[in-house]
């Protein structure tokens, strides 16, 4: 069968790419594919049960809703026709389905990623959860009792959040990826403040010595510290690293190149290697986002059949919300504190609010500048970076990466007027401070 179009999965970026191409009146072939998660899709909730009536748990909300997005209606059939199965590249331009053959101009590949599970001693042993899993259960109402969650701070946080609404007893170990670099301390140092002010048990990065099965209850789990102590909980969830999910897709053998960790390598037009081929969302590992994967699910099809794309992909400009009490938001580059030709300023939100007390105290404006080669540092220097922590830190991180897109200088922010008091006045003020060379006179601490 001859398509101009064959999407590969159906996750947030695959249905993306549909959306996109119906637009363009294109005859698309969807490849349902597996559950691979791609951007923040939660696989086993169906629409009808994500646009349920909303519980009074928020964060849980909001962590389902993410997924939403189903594909534009296309009453008569014409262009969109749905396939499902196993899956493999025949040649650069054709995959079998199961029995069938789909001949294409064009191939977008949108598998989504997998998680996978830390090496973690006594793990094998014990029944645990994947995030998602987790999270499916958890708004079935199915997860229940104390449950320990294992993976990096700003991974697991959400979750973490949401059960803790929920009325679960709930500790998180933090455990990051090996290899993984250190992020953000004040941000992880924040998160942690609020988990625990919602009476959530964080164990600090080293402390996880374990984990073991229940003696005479093994859907029960032992959590086992360096120092000897042991925590005993119903559930266990992973929140740990992710891989590319490419099981016999069989890419390399059309010349479909991966890099080191497993995801597929493209350029800044989502085009891999071999030239009718694009891959978006989790399966390039640029970008674990919703709005990333559906944007670059739309750059992929514009350069795939528009006549002249102009537009570019950097996971930079993608905003990263963590839904948490505070909330954390984070755009661009975060480079350390004291880095050469970068200048950093902060503005606690207790100065904006007058309220130096509990989460307000740990919450704040960031913002990174670059030194230009010409003109230097005037105008506050070229905005880079910024960190939001408090709440509508989600809504308020938008301005500040729309800044970052469009190249704009610091002075940028400073010069545009916000309500009093708004997390927008701390933005405006750290950014005049940092044009008057006087960037740390709020700094976090």
């Amino acid at each position: 069968m001859q398509f101009d179009l064959v999407v590969v999965g159906s996750g947030i970026a695959g249905r993306s790419a549909v959306r996109a191409a119906m637009r363009r009146n294109l005859r698309i072939a969807l490849v349902e594919s597996g559950e691979a998660i791609d951007g923040d899709f939660v696989p086993g909730l169906s629409e009808l049960e994500r646009s349920a009536a909303p519980s009074p748990n928020r964060i849980l909300n909001r962590l389902v809703l993410r997924g939403l997005g189903p594909i534009e209606a296309d009453p008569q059939g014409r262009m969109l026709t749905r396939f499902s199965g196993s899956v493999r590249f025949q040649s650069r331009a054709s995959l079998l389905v199961g029995d069938s053959k789909l001949t294409a101009r064009r191939i977008v590949i949108a598998t989504g990623s997998k998680l996978v599970a830390p090496s973690l001693a006594g793990l094998q042993e014990c029944e645990h959860l994947d995030q998602y899993g987790a999270l499916r259960a958890l708004s079935a109402g199915s997860l229940s009792g104390s449950v320990c969650i294992v993976g990096d701070l700003l991974e697991s946080a959400e979750l973490a959040s949401a059960a803790s609404l929920a009325g679960l007893e709930v500790m998180v170990c933090d455990y990051s990826a090996e290899g993984s670099e250190p992020r953000e301390l004040e941000v992880k140092e924040s998160i942690r403040f609020g988990l625990e002010r919602s009476l959530v048990d964080v164990w600090a990065s080293g402390r996880l010595d374990r984990v073991n099965a229940a003696a005479g209850d093994r859907s029960r789990v032992d959590i086992v510290g360096v120092d000897g102590s042991v925590k005993r909980v119903d559930s266990l969830v992973i929140c740990y690293a992710r891989r590319a999910a490419l099981e016999n897709l069989n890419v390399e053998f059309v010349g479909v190149a991966l890099d080191r960790d497993g995801f597929i390598k493209v350029d800044n037009k989502l085009q891999t290697t071999i030239a009718p081929v694009f891959a978006v969302g989790d399966v390039t590992g640029l970008n674990f986002t919703s709005q990333g994967a559906e944007e670059m699910a739309r750059i992929a099809i514009s350069h795939a059949f528009d006549r002249s794309p102009i537009l570019r992909f950097d996971p930079k400009l993608q905003p990263r919300v963590i839904l948490t009490v505070p909330e954390v938001a984070m755009v661009g580059d975060l480079p350390k504190q004291g880095a050469g030709g970068l200048t950093f300023g902060t503005t606690k939100l207790a100065s904006i609010f007058g309220d130096g007390s509990g989460l307000m105290d740990v919450s704040y404006v960031k913002l990174v500048s670059k030194s230009r080669a010409l003109l230097r540092n005037i105008g506050g220097g070229k905005l880079i970076g910024a960190v939001i922590v408090g709440e509508g830190a989600a809504e308020s991180i938008s301005e500040v990466a729309l800044a970052i897109r469009n190249k704009l200088v610091v002075g940028a922010l400073a010069q545009n007027g916000h309500a009093r008091p708004s997390i927008g006045q701390a933005i405006q003020l750290t950014a005049q401070k940092m044009i008057a060379a006087d960037p740390v006179e709020d700094e976090f601490t």
